[in-house]
């Protein structure tokens, strides 16, 4: 069943979704900037969330990094199936909300991972960070584990605590979702001896 429609209109790239849930009516919604599908009332499906992530950081954002999964999950097809329309579909998203004149980059960290695979998930953040590295601070570099499975937040929070520069986050599900992404950085507390 397809969730998301792409058409271009004046320019401009539109996005028909459709509501994520078993009684929704077949009507979609039509999104053209992050902030419309960030905020909609209706669960639009986990693209959803990752806007709810994106969104807060569009000021300061040069990139985003998605790091698919290769297997499928809970009826769906693995998130490298649908990987080159994340990457279009965001980047206009992006560019429709923040306007054509700056440059945000979207892409995949390849390739994907077995989400379900601990080691794989480690590695695939270490090539992200690794990408990034020449051109951001660790400390300028969010990982979010919004949506992923436990192995992915474990991976996150794991990877953050030996970096400890690098922030995590995570949206909320539910209500609390509106009010934008839970950031955490890793202390620790020190003792005067």
């Amino acid at each position: 069943m397809r969730r998301l429609c792409l058409h271009h209109a004046a320019g401009i790239a539109h996005f028909a979704f459709k509501a994520n849930n078993r009684n929704a009516s077949e009507e979609k919604t039509t999104i053209e900037t992050l902030r419309q599908l960030a905020e909609h009332d209706a669960n639009l499906g986990p693209w959803q969330q990752l806007a709810r992530g994106i969104l807060p950081h569009l000021n300061d954002l040069q990139r985003v990094m998605l790091l698919p999964s290769s297997n499928a999950s809970g009826g769906l097809p693995s998130s490298m199936e649908c990987a080159e329309k994340a990457v279009e579909v965001f980047t206009n998203l992006i560019r429709n909300q923040i306007g054509a004149d700056r440059n945000i980059t979207v892409e995949t960290v390849l390739p994907a991972a077995d989400f379900e695979n601990f080691h794989q998930v480690m590695d695939q953040l270490e090539r992200a960070i690794r990408r990034c590295a020449s051109h951001f601070a660790l400390s300028d570099m969010v990982i979010d584990v919004t949506g992923g499975q436990k192995t992915t937040s474990i991976a996150g929070a794991l990877t953050t605590l030996d970096k400890r520069e690098l922030n995590l986050q995570y949206v909320p599900t539910g209500p609390a979702a509106k009010r934008g992404p839970k950031g955490y950085r890793v202390s620790t507390p020190t003792f005067d001896g």
